[in-house]
């Protein structure tokens, strides 16, 4: 939405070669709990990436269909980086 949000992260949980869990701290403007599990398949690895948050603040004036699409792109175009620096 055009504005730069930073939360502080901890990781709660680690499975070597199987998931992170990481969750905002409580000083943070989003409370968020993020998991990423990965496994091997043929083609390569399969990210499976779950996040559940809630707004604080300000934020909960914004109406949380517009939050979540911001969100949605912004998580599309990091991932989409990433793809492609992959695979350089």
């Amino acid at each position: 939405m055009g504005r730069r949000i930073e939360n502080t992260y901890l990781t709660t949980a680690f499975e070597p070669n199987e998931r992170v869990v990481y969750e905002t701290t409580p000083d943070s403007v989003l409370r968020a709990k993020v998991e990423l599990r990965w496994r091997s398949v043929p083609s390569g690895t399969e990210v499976t990436m779950t996040v559940a948050g809630r707004v604080t603040g300000a934020l909960r004036l914004i109406p949380g269909r517009l939050l979540e699409r911001a969100c949605r792109n912004e998580l599309e175009t990091a991932l989409g980086l990433l793809k492609e620096r992959l695979e350089e």
